[in-house]
């Protein structure tokens, strides 16, 4: 299995995960959220760099801007809708004795 495959696989397992639970403080998490939206970025990010570099050393100027297009623009996305998402998560904890 290859890692954009694997971290797709676990961003889609988090989420049904979350949805199924008969847990009530687990079912609709928003924290499960989080998790998910990282390996969702990470399975786009996964073989970038290489594709990216192949790509340049050969010179393909179509196949730069096709992976520029449909890649680098949704882990883009995908981060800034991360970044924005951890925004909204409650940060403080409790520590109690």
């Amino acid at each position: 299995m290859n890692m954009e495959e694997y971290y797709g696989s676990l961003a889609s397992d988090i989420l049904q995960a979350a949805e199924k639970s008969k847990l009530r403080w687990l079912k609709g998490n928003k924290r499960l959220m989080f998790p998910a939206l990282i390996s969702s970025a990470l399975a786009i990010k996964s073989y970038l760099r290489s594709q990216l570099v192949d790509a340049y050393s050969k010179g393909d100027k179509q196949k730069l801007a096709e992976l520029n297009k449909y890649r680098v623009e949704r882990l883009l996305e995908m981060v800034n809708r991360l970044w924005r998402y951890h925004r909204t998560i409650p940060t403080y904890f409790q520590f109690t004795l």
